[in-house]
């Protein structure tokens, strides 16, 4: 070896153990390779090169929160729905379900009859002698809970809602967001501030909370969405609940989530079948339309034989187009709605027993009515025979196939949603008057339904509008 090729040696070597001895410390030496040649290179983390953006640090599908007002007598029904998330086929390492729960005091006593509220993210695989839950409580300091300690929310608060969004958000960032609003629904309702002056007193909506004895109204609703949501929109947003797709529930939400699924009338307290919809999904793409057909799946699956069963599935962005036509629809009837015959011929038309109009309601003095929107508009084309109406009528078909993505019912054709029409003042008769709240004008923060829809709520006694005609208008 010549002095020259001696020298070269010492001085790579020196290099070397001059850069070993003073990054060692610092626990730097993992981030150095050493490559061939006469230097030594030092390559840094590519993530600390290039920082990821939240998108690339997702690994995750779906993030997917269920947001659960089990403080009421559907205790009981909410614990067999986690288990049923438990039991699902669901890869939880590619779909993350966060539910946050609230329990009641009073209802049920099972998996260690602990009551207030938790928030759990889903873990399945559970084995069917199990006694415990097996997916993990997480703490949401936004919230103040700690897991291991006992917190009450109150889940019919707006602010509840939005921080839970905004919190899965954050903390588990994901190509798509899902929110399935799960408990008590009653659809439409005003905001709770104008209850003094309401001749009803029901100001109710949804995630009713036993504790606080309040729902959280529509508009409380929309509130909550907006603020959790930060200008974004959820890929999904489903309501296990009863009467949630009501148009006046779908036009208050419409900005807020792409996709929809819900039921226009009742659906018993086991509401939807989670194991059956997570595995039914597990087996998709995963798509957001996947999720809206593994909601239709297990309704249908569960609910094959029960009477007036109904789901859909609804594309929110298409959604305003639907709602101008129905405004057209009810503008042009209501002209047509000129002397005391003819409102008694549409009145028997849409509530008679004999009605072919489907129509939803508890049944009890102080109940709301939803009667379907298909079927109500294609009565009305068919009562009116004119062309002007038909080809309105037409119009709204047209709209009606662009939003319904996918429906079922257990008794007839295509599943719908519905819309508010009256409440019963008894067990079968109609009120004289609507709730203050859906009078438009008559009180401050009304539904947006209730702002734009100048064809169909009230206006007062000598108004243009359709319910106007029917139920206020001397002839």
């Amino acid at each position: 070896m010549t002095l020259l090729e001696c020298m070269r040696l010492i001085k790579k070597f020196s290099l070397a153990v001059f850069c070993l001895l003073l990054f060692s410390c610092s626990g730097w030496t993992n981030l150095f390779d050493y490559e061939s040649g006469d230097s030594v290179v030092i390559k840094k983390k590519s993530s600390e090169m290039n920082p990821p953006s939240e998108l690339q640090q997702a690994e995750r599908l779906w993030t997917i929160l269920v947001y659960m007002c089990a403080d009421n007598d559907l205790e009981a029904a909410a614990m067999e729905d986690l288990c049923e998330m438990e039991f699902s086929d669901l890869n939880t390492s590619a779909v993350t379900v966060l539910a946050l729960i609230d329990r009641s005091p009073s209802y049920d006593t099972s998996y260690d009859n602990w009551y207030g509220s938790r928030l759990y993210k889903l873990q399945t695989g559970r084995a069917a002698d199990s006694r415990k839950l097996i997916s993990e409580e997480i703490e949401c300091l936004d919230l103040g809970l700690e897991a291991g300690k006992e917190t009450e929310l109150d889940m019919s608060s707006s602010y509840v809602l939005s921080s839970s969004l905004s919190y899965a958000r954050k903390k588990f960032p994901a190509n798509n967001y899902g929110l399935i609003i799960w408990g008590h629904g009653t659809g439409w309702r005003g905001n709770e501030m104008e209850a003094s002056v309401d001749v009803s007193g029901l100001f109710k909506g949804f995630s009713y909370d036993g504790s606080s004895g309040t729902y959280m109204t529509l508009y409380q609703t929309g509130e909550g969405l907006k603020n959790g949501l930060n200008g974004t929109k959820l890929d999904f947003l489903g309501f296990d609940t009863c009467y949630g797709a009501e148009l006046e529930v779908l036009y208050e939400l419409k900005n807020y989530a792409k996709l929809c699924s819900g039921s226009e009338g009742l659906i018993s307290a086991s509401g939807w079948n989670y194991k059956e919809l997570f595995s039914y999904f597990e087996k998709s793409e995963k798509r957001p339309s996947d999720l809206c057909a593994s909601v239709i799946y297990q309704f249908k699956k569960q609910y094959a034989y029960k009477t007036g069963a109904s789901i859909v599935s609804l594309d929110l962005e298409k959604l305003q187009p639907f709602f101008d036509s129905c405004n057209q629809m009810w503008e042009a009837c209501a002209d047509k709605i000129n002397r005391t015959a003819v409102r008694d011929e549409i009145m028997q038309l849409l509530y008679s027993s004999s009605s072919s109009v489907k129509r939803y309601t508890y049944g009890s003095a102080g109940s709301d009515v939803y009667l379907d929107l298909p079927s109500m508009m294609a009565s009305l084309c068919s009562y009116f025979n004119e062309p002007e109406i038909s080809r309105i009528y037409d119009a709204f078909e047209t709209c009606k196939k662009n939003l319904i993505k996918d429906s079922w019912t257990s008794e007839w054709g295509q599943g719908g949603l519905g819309v508010y029409f009256s409440s019963l003042s008894d067990s079968s008769n109609l009120s004289v008057s609507h709730p203050l709240p859906y009078k438009k004008g008559a009180c401050a923060d009304q539904i947006s339904f209730v702002k734009d829809c100048d064809a169909y709520v009230p206006l007062g006694n000598d108004g243009k509008s359709f319910l106007s005609k029917l139920f206020y208008t001397q002839f």
